[in-house]
């Protein structure tokens, strides 16, 4: 390819005049005495002499997901897209399609242009593989991507799943931080809730992940479940704050209508979850004895002991850097385009042994969007740096959402300062609410239509995302 002169100092002659044309007038402005059609041809910008020297190639920080669908059984208040299986062939089914994804050409080349730094397996129940099933598939996965630079690689987990062999594996293959799904501190409210696991499994699991070398362990527990009291989340948290783990998650119970704990209340076959007002008690109440015993806030939901153990993983994601994933109903953010895959299961691994892309679902971020995945995600993170969105998009946030922003502030859910726009204690339990604030006319219309079950305008773009990611 010729080398590009566009832009230098020309040094063709005029064709009428036989002069050298004048430089163009940078700093002056152009005008009719300086307009000249001799100065060579644009076609790109900056213009390449003007580029600095490039001293090494670098390549954005990127997350890997891998998702295992299947659990031992359902709790009552899930609705994601898992499936209850015993059978190991199943499973292994299900794990021969990931490779397969895996090995792709298009998952190849993304991964080949990004730098990654974190890994997670979530599901599901990712250890209700065997063991050598755990190994075999961490060991395709690093077959398959470069991970010589992983800083974080987190596998989620149950109680009754997590035995001394999974977790000897686990961290053999290089998992250095484990999720524990421990809910509740309780027999009776699991059970409630048909959680299929005792706090005597739960006190087992915290131990093996221990005895195992893993030194960064989350305990996820949810506030609010059916059957829960005052008493009872005391209780709980108390045992909590006895287990010490580096990293904290506490979701507040939503009870969505096509959940069996839905039709049970409805049916009344089981007693109403606590209110509104009581979720938010028990919430602010984990919060602030969390905060009391050393503990930092990183999201409305998560809770370090350190700084050192913040969800590296999540913190990334949610700072908009790309994030590939891999396995039925996941989703991928890369090169501004948000995609999900096919959520059953059967359809997926149909796809993917066809050697077609099992995206099923996509849209390619315009620049009003990207704003407001910012605002969204950055407040998943506490706040809004101002400066930061500035560098990012060339205007201040409170310019382009100050109309919301206002809005939130009168409702005691924002605080506004010179530095950032940031969650107030309100606002970290309504933080859903409130970045739902920010998302676009578009798809609040969108959102609106659909659950008034209304067609909507959104098309799914299946057979044009298959071809241009196959």
């Amino acid at each position: 390819m010729e080398k590009d002169n566009s832009e230098q100092p020309s040094q063709i002659l005029d064709s009428h005049s036989n002069a050298v044309p004048s430089p163009f007038p940078w700093l002056e402005g152009i005008g009719d005495d300086s307009l000249s059609t001799s100065r060579g041809f644009v076609f790109q910008f900056p213009p390449f002499p003007t580029l600095p020297q490039v001293k090494e190639l670098t390549r954005p920080t990127a997350g890997l997901y891998f998702h295992i669908p299947f659990c031992a059984y359902k709790c009552s208040f899930c609705y994601y897209a898992t499936s209850v299986t015993h059978d190991s062939r199943t499973v292994q089914r299900y794990l021969d399609a990931l490779s397969m994804e895996m090995g792709s050409r298009t998952a190849q080349n993304r991964a080949e242009r990004h730098d990654i730094r974190t890994m997670y397996i979530g599901g599901g129940t990712p250890t209700i593989l065997e063991p050598e099933q755990l190994s075999g598939f961490i060991l395709g996965i690093r077959e398959r991507f470069d991970c010589g630079r992983v800083e974080e690689f987190t596998v989620e987990s149950t109680p009754n799943t997590l035995t001394p062999e999974k977790a000897a594996a686990l961290r053999a293959s290089g998992v250095t931080r484990v999720s524990i799904g421990v809910q509740s501190f309780s027999d009776k409210i699991n059970a409630l809730n048909d959680r299929h696991h005792t706090v005597a499994e739960a006190f087992q699991a915290i131990k093996t992940a221990r005895q195992a070398g893993i030194d960064n362990l989350n305990l996820d527990l949810i506030c609010g479940l059916i059957g829960e009291t005052q008493n009872s989340w005391k209780e709980t948290i108390q045992t909590l704050l006895n287990v010490a783990p580096e990293h904290v998650t506490i979701y507040l119970f939503s009870m969505r209508p096509q959940t069996s704990a839905f039709k049970k209340v409805k049916e009344s076959k089981v007693q109403r979850p606590p209110s509104e007002a009581e979720r938010v008690a028990l919430y602010t109440y984990a919060r602030q004895k969390l905060l009391e015993n050393g503990y930092t806030q990183t999201t409305p939901n998560c809770f370090v002991r350190e700084p050192r153990f913040e969800h590296i993983h999540q913190s990334n994601a949610w700072s908009s850097l790309p994030l590939l994933g891999f396995g039925n109903s996941v989703y991928s953010f890369v090169d501004n385009t948000v995609t999900q895959n096919v959520s059953d299961i059967s359809t997926y691994k149909e796809l993917v042994s066809n050697g077609s892309s099992p995206v099923e679902i996509g849209h390619k971020l315009n620049a009003r969007e990207l704003m407001s995945r910012y605002c969204v995600l950055r407040f998943k993170q506490l706040r809004v740096v101002r400066e930061d969105f500035r560098k990012s998009f060339g205007y201040d946030v409170t310019e382009v959402f100050g109309h919301e922003i206002e809005r939130l502030e009168k409702l005691n859910l924002l605080t506004v300062d010179e530095t950032a726009v940031s969650l107030t204690t309100k606002g970290t339990v309504y933080a859903d609410d409130v970045c739902r604030t920010f998302y676009t006319p578009n798809v609040r219309q969108r959102l609106a239509e659909m659950e008034q079950g209304q067609p909507t305008s959104h098309i799914k773009a299946k057979s044009a995302l298959r071809l241009s990611l196959a």
